[in-house]
């Protein structure tokens, strides 16, 4: 049986077909062989952008040399009069594929350069041993002529893989020159050297990141059927879960549900940036009845249907009691001109709420306006989360409505790694539950600074080393600093190379390093946190370690607090 790196339960393997390569590839080639799964690889040609290839499995055999193979899942074939890949979907739909040669062969090359170097190589001279590539399909039977670049031992089919050994020594047979050998001892250790300080330095927080992402799709999807479940049963409930436990997934897996019933649905929370992402990945042509949005946002709309100003006369919305009081009394107000106009359809038969407990309690009763139908035959769920209750603090969050049947827990940890979970659990006093296998992870960093400039100093470090290829090897989109809204403005605008942004939509789309606060980034995550915090301010004063708590839990797999004192 071959060695598996890293070590890791095959069943949980996600992709349907890297698990089935996996597992033959384990299970049939002898003990002295390295299969490498998931291999993130830096192709990188200068300092200014990292980018990261994977490879979905590579072979280390000491007989023959190093195979990468791409795995394609599905019925893939190849379009001769097109010149491309393409897959069958099960619509019946033909999809253009990404080329998997040219996927195997650019880590290939990465990993060639690499070798060539700690072998003394001249560039372009062949290696003493044989690197090679190979695509696999294993749900498919491949049929017809291959690319003309791509030998037929090249492609493993489901067929192919019945006899595993076979095909992987076919595969390096074809690609074998006549000076090529077995690996020696010497090249088996500069393999090793290649490939493993790469998976240590490259891989070992991205290889943690996609451990924890499988694991909150495994996770979240098994929590997800059982209270979807349940809340088919029930037209009212509350649903309660701290911070990683999927709320959101959940909630928006609902408002789903409901629209594709024909109702008209509002997904609502309160913060902006949660909204965006919630909304960016929903197809409006296919759910035109489902509206997206913050709680402001739905209100300002309805006001202006309803031709009511939204901002009175010798109110300003930066006032504090605007966006509490006032706000919602103007929704009130525009819902019920709404309904005397004979426009009752511009309303919602359900309402899903986010992030409970940030609304205000004159929210519930603009809410409870919201519905074109009895109160007996409404359809209302509201996901919150008591220690996130950053608004109001411990304690001074408002009542839920009444008729909502529950709470309904969700109790496992299904974002962060069990190391950060038990240490923002222990933040607020909650007990820390997780998945059988939810990967461990690194300990969460700790770091006290003489000063705020110090502190951001340090931010900026942190952030290169994480971004860097010889450190973390992240992308800017995987990483996201949190600061005091009132020293925001005093982080860096560049780390290195690397572009700062404020705005979480060019953030996703890689446009740099997210710098935010705890509060605009509260229901979404990241890879990377590094969470700067006034010791002793006024957060810390009002509300304990809650701040702290929404901070730190948006960390996936990647924690870094740095504190000052207040006032420094």
């Amino acid at each position: 049986m071959a060695k598996l790196i890293p070590t890791h339960d095959i069943d949980r393997i996600e992709n349907e077909g890297e698990r089935i390569v996996v597992r033959a590839l384990v299970e049939n080639l002898p003990a002295d062989v390295e299969v490498l799964w998931s291999l993130k690889i830096d192709i990188s040609r200068n300092a200014r952008q990292v980018l990261i290839r994977e490879g979905d499995v590579v072979v280390v055999d000491p007989r023959n040399g190093v195979l990468v193979i791409e795995v394609k899942n599905g019925d893939v074939s190849f379009d001769s009069k097109r010149n491309l890949w393409v897959r069958l979907t099960r619509s019946g739909v033909m999809e253009e594929l990404r080329d998997p040669v040219e996927q195997s062969q650019t880590v290939l090359h990465a990993l060639m350069n690499r070798t060539a170097g700690k072998l003394r190589m001249r560039p372009g001279s062949n290696p003493p041993f044989t690197f090679g590539y190979a695509v696999c399909f294993p749900t498919a039977k491949f049929s017809g002529d291959p690319p003309p670049h791509l030998n037929r031992a090249q492609i493993i089919d489901g067929v192919d893989l019945a006899d595993t050994t076979v095909s992987i020594e076919n595969a390096f047979r074809v690609q074998r020159h006549d000076r090529h050998g077995p690996m020696n001892g010497d090249h088996v250790e500069v393999v090793r050297r290649v490939l493993l300080p790469e998976w240590r330095a490259l891989m070992h927080l991205a290889s943690i990141v996609t451990d924890a992402e499988r694991g909150i799709r495994l996770a979240t999807n098994e929590q997800q059927r059982s209270l979807l479940g349940t809340l088919a049963q029930i037209r009212q409930a509350k649903i309660s879960g701290p911070a990683g436990t999927g709320k959101t997934i959940i909630a928006r897996a609902k408002a789903l549900e409901l629209a594709e019933e024909g109702k008209r649905v509002a997904l609502l929370c309160y913060n902006r940036s949660l909204s965006d992402w919630i909304a960016s990945d929903i197809p409006h042509n296919r759910f035109p009845k489902l509206r997206v949005s913050t709680f402001h946002q739905l209100a300002s709309t309805l006001c202006r249907q309803a031709g009511v100003a939204f901002v009175p006369d010798g109110e300003q919305p930066t006032r504090s009691n605007f966006w509490d009081e006032s706000a919602p009394e103007l929704m009130t107000r525009a819902i019920a001109a709404l309904r005397a106009s004979g426009r009752s359809n511009e309303l919602y038969d359900a309402v899903v709420v986010d992030e409970g407990q940030d609304f205000a309690p004159l929210y519930w009763a603009a809410i409870d306006d919201l519905f074109d139908a009895p109160a007996n035959e409404r359809t209302c769920y509201v996901f919150y989360d008591p220690h996130q209750n950053v608004r109001f603090g411990a304690g001074g969050m408002g009542a839920l409505p009444q008729n909502l049947q529950g709470p309904f827990t969700l109790s496992e940890n299904c974002r962060n790694t069990q190391r950060i979970g038990a240490h923002c659990a222990a933040l607020v006093g909650i007990p820390n539950h997780f998945r059988t296998g939810q990967p461990l992870g690194v300990e969460p960093t700790v770091e006290h600074k003489a000063n705020w400039v110090a502190a951001a100093q340090a931010a900026g470090q942190t952030a290169l080393t994480l971004c860097a290829r010889d450190g973390g090897g992240l992308s800017p989109n995987q990483v996201v600093i949190l600061a005091p809204a009132h020293k925001l403005a005093l982080l860096p605008n560049t780390f290195g190379r690397i572009q700062g942004c404020t705005d979480a939509r060019r953030w996703r789309d890689g446009h740099g390093i997210l710098k935010t606060t705890p509060a605009k980034f509260k229901g979404l995550e990241a890879a990377a946190i590094i969470s700067v915090e006034e010791a002793g301010g006024p957060d810390t004063d009002e509300i304990g370690d809650i701040s702290a708590y929404v901070s730190r839990t948006r960390a996936k797999a990647s924690l870094h607090v740095i504190t000052y004192p207040s006032g420094h």
